[in-house]
């Protein structure tokens, strides 16, 4: 099961996300485009400085976007984001029909506080 955190700010905005561990392929692949297309476009589209740190062997995506995270705006950035977590959650959605059908696929989705209120 993939496990996917997202971390929000203290104006609730998404400021770090992290993937971890494997699944199928196919949920592997629909997670990546996701995450990957979010940071590239990021990087394209807007100014916001972006840490990414991936261990493939593990399976693990950690992403942290520090002016965010320290409560700056950025409204572009925000919306990337959004955009991702809106994503995630139908394609959790989709693989948790998938589990009810006895397949062992699916994505555990979180979100926390960054703790620095």
């Amino acid at each position: 099961m993939i496990s996917i955190t997202l971390t929000r700010n203290s104006n609730s905005h998404i400021c770090a996300f992290s993937v971890e561990n494997h699944s199928a392929v196919e949920l592997c692949e629909a997670v990546s485009i996701l995450t990957m297309n979010t940071i590239n476009c990021i990087e394209l589209f807007t100014n916001e400085v972006i840490n990414v740190f991936v261990n493939d062997e593990g399976g693990l995506l950690r992403v942290e976007l520090p002016r965010l995270k320290e409560g700056h705006e950025n409204h572009e950035a925000n919306l990337l984001l959004e955009t991702m977590a809106v994503g995630l959650w139908s394609t959790k959605e989709w693989y948790d029909e998938e589990v009810e059908a006895g397949r062992e696929v699916g994505i555990d989705l979180r979100i926390e506080d960054d703790g620095n209120d």
